[in-house]
């Protein structure tokens, strides 16, 4: 009797461990493709460092964009933003930035820039392709919860915000 339930207990905790290891591996929520691709890098034109803002819509349309750069106290970051209404999936648009040294750094701190997106996502092609795709969405569960998230965003016309950096060294 007592090898019975040895046999038992051995059982029960592989058992266990099986629905621990499956349970650990099952996401909790899914996340929206992304829609847009930024990135930017600094070159050297002339005398004048640049910094291009790189904008690619992967998919859909991107509307109302809005781009601003910031940057660590002592830089100045000009820029002449001239921004389309929308991007078309595929399209890339750059964004030139100059920039300024306004004062010598006195730590060992990095100088920094960043670029700065909000756009309106086209919530109408991010919910069709997740639709579509059953295989990086596999739970019909939480594929509709991240589908009547999309949808409440979409009724409230919230916008996106992206945001990419980079240590400048001039």
């Amino acid at each position: 009797m007592r090898l019975n339930i040895q046999k038992l207990w051995l059982f029960f905790l592989l058992c266990a461990l099986q629905i621990h290891a499956a349970s650990a591996t099952m996401p909790v929520k899914y996340f929206a493709p992304e829609q847009l691709r930024l990135s930017i890098e600094q070159s050297k034109e002339g005398e004048n460092y640049i910094l291009k803002g790189k904008i690619q819509c992967v998919f859909g349309k991107l509307f109302q964009l809005k781009v601003r750069f910031t940057s660590s106290p002592d830089l100045k970051i000009t820029s002449d933003l001239k921004i389309p209404d929308e991007v078309a999936s595929g399209e890339t648009i750059i964004i030139n930035g100059t920039v300024e040294n306004l004062s010598e750094k006195s730590n060992n701190e990095p100088s920094w820039a960043k670029i700065h997106v909000l756009y309106s996502p086209d919530y109408d092609e991010l919910i069709k392709t997740i639709m579509a795709d059953n295989n990086s969405y596999p739970i019909q569960s939480l594929k509709e919860q991240l589908i009547k998230w999309l949808e409440k965003k979409k009724e409230t016309q919230t916008q996106a915000n992206y945001v990419a950096g980079i240590d400048v060294s001039l």
